[in-house]
């Protein structure tokens, strides 16, 4: 049978300097609102590996010389072997939103340095139990920079069934993203349609959707976006098209982006188009404007119809992505390893002073 253990969460770095301790805790608490858990060593290595703002990591160079893990086990999952690896890295590391979220060799900057190699720990018994772990030599860490800690856990069982399992918990750092609001101005020439716009943290980015039952299944559609509603080019907007044989049609944002986009059927059919939105706080009070506009030959004489416009304002500047954390397997086969998770201000819990 599969065993599973929970190794329990906080990481200590013990830290030595010259000057007076500094500590920060990233985040504080163990177990908590905001807590997730990541398995790890389930039917194999695994590789965790953790890319922290220099924000977080606070202002200062340092020395590390030590990690404490510390494990929440019950006394009948204790005992099993597992080999710890601790790699750091500060030169060159990218900042979280810049990391690569599909490899590990990529966001190394100049390279790791193992601190911890192959160690083998038992885990112990019984709430709060802590295991220290010694550097082989001391880290040290440049002010300024993003820091990367890497953690490796290999089973040492080699019976592939009674593989176990570590549950590592982690951690949600706030992450707002970018609110907006909005409002639909005039009407469409195809028929009434409705808009939804949201944003999404996790990908940064922002998404227009517009339903209608005048859309044609299929048929291509330009959805536009600009940054006025008053003027495009020379010409002043909103702009009647009735006289090019498109009766009703109007044209009211100026087309700066334009996507291209099939016409999706369903029980209603929509056009949708996601599009990078930056974390720019320069971007708070930009209105965009967005209209959707449809070729359609058995609309008019010109083939093509207009939407009602969408004006959606940003308000809230959202916070900067602080933190990254990637996780997936490794092998002697596979040493550099492949992302399987990526989660943005996400972090394991521990603490660094």
């Amino acid at each position: 049978m599969t065993r599973t253990h929970l190794i329990g969460a906080v990481f200590v770095m013990a830290i030595s300097a010259a000057a007076a301790a500094q500590a920060i805790s990233i985040p504080p608490g163990l177990v908590g609102p905001g807590n997730a858990s990541q398995a790890s060593n389930f039917a194999g290595a695994r590789r965790h590996q953790i890319v922290l703002d220099r924000q977080v990591v606070g202002p200062g160079s340092r020395i590390w010389n030590s990690l404490v893990l510390k494990g929440d086990e019950a006394a009948d999952s204790a005992g099993n072997p597992i080999d710890v690896s601790i790699s750091l890295a500060c030169l060159a590391v990218p900042s979280p939103a810049l990391v690569d979220t599909s490899s590990f060799a990529a966001n190394v900057g100049l390279g790791l340095s193992p601190v911890v190699t192959n160690r083998r720990m038992t885990i112990p018994a019984g709430l709060g139990a802590v295991i220290t772990l010694p550097f082989d030599v001391p880290f040290v860490y440049s002010s300024g920079a993003s820091l990367l800690i890497q953690l490796d856990f290999v089973p040492a069982n080699v019976n592939p069934t009674d593989n176990f399992f570590a549950t590592l918990d982690a951690h949600l750092l706030p992450t707002a993203f970018w609110a907006s609001t909005g409002r639909t101005i005039g009407t469409s020439c195809h028929g009434p349609g409705a808009w939804q716009v949201a944003t999404q943290a996790a990908s940064d980015t922002f998404t227009f959707r517009y339903e209608s039952n005048g859309l044609r299944p299929r048929n291509l559609a330009a959805l536009c976006f600009g940054a006025s509603d008053r003027f495009y080019g020379g010409m002043a907007l909103p702009q009647d098209f009735s006289f090019l044989g498109m009766p009703g049609c109007v044209m009211r944002a100026s087309m700066d982006t334009v996507h291209i986009a099939l016409i999706a059927p369903g029980l209603i059919p929509a056009v949708t188009v996601t599009a990078p939105l930056v974390r720019d706080p320069n971007l708070l009070g930009v209105t965009v404007h967005s209209q959707v506009m449809m070729f359609d030959q058995q609309a008019n004489a010109a083939g093509l119809t207009f939407s009602e416009l969408r004006s959606e304002q940003l308000l809230g500047a959202p916070d900067p992505i602080l933190a990254m954390h990637l996780w997936g397997p490794i092998s002697a086969a596979n040493p550099s390893g492949v992302v399987t998770n990526a989660e943005r201000n996400q972090t394991l819990v521990f603490t660094l002073q």
